[in-house]
């Protein structure tokens, strides 16, 4: 069983040093694209590279918190390293995914493409209104005048009486 633990503990560790290698060149990269409202990026614990220091700091912790709870050999701390080295891998993962589609966002926009809008989000949504008046391109009173939704004469009528 140890040795299982053990092999398990070095693809872990491989893939922790690739990944945080990996994590600080993106972070890199992407503090060198200056945002469109300010001409130049400050440095500060909100820059991108300090705050991806601090991530891949705190996933080393973690990960060396989880090797002792290995170490110490009662079931207890075993599930509760495997536990944490589950957890960390599956946030480094979650990190890098996000790390390389603002990168891939940054890189876009600085070609001039701009960022395309989410499907669901309210930009992507703009166009396929399903407002009647929006499409007749009508706004304000005249809506309410002209449009009315399906069941409100029922409610009018039991308002009108009492």
């Amino acid at each position: 069983m140890n040795e299982i633990l053990i092999i398990g503990l070095c693809i872990t560790a491989i893939f922790s040093v690739v990944s945080s290698v990996l994590l600080l060149r993106v972070g890199i990269r992407i503090d060198q694209h200056p945002s469109p409202d300010d001409g130049e990026r400050k440095r500060s614990l909100a820059s991108p590279i300090e705050t991806t220091r601090i991530c891949v700091g705190l996933y080393w912790v973690f990960f060396f918190l989880g090797v002792l709870a290995l170490l110490e050999g009662s079931r207890t701390f075993m599930i509760l390293g495997i536990t944490a080295f589950i957890a960390i891998v599956v946030f480094m993962i979650t990190v890098l995914i996000f790390s390389f589609s603002v990168l891939g966002i940054m890189q876009r926009r600085k070609k001039g493409q701009g960022s395309p809008a989410p499907a669901g989000s309210p930009a992507a949504a703009a166009g396929t209104s399903k407002n009647p008046a929006e499409k007749a391109g009508r706004k304000g009173r005249a809506f309410a005048r002209t449009y009315r939704p399906p069941g409100s004469a029922f409610i009018e009528k039991l308002f009108r009486r009492g």
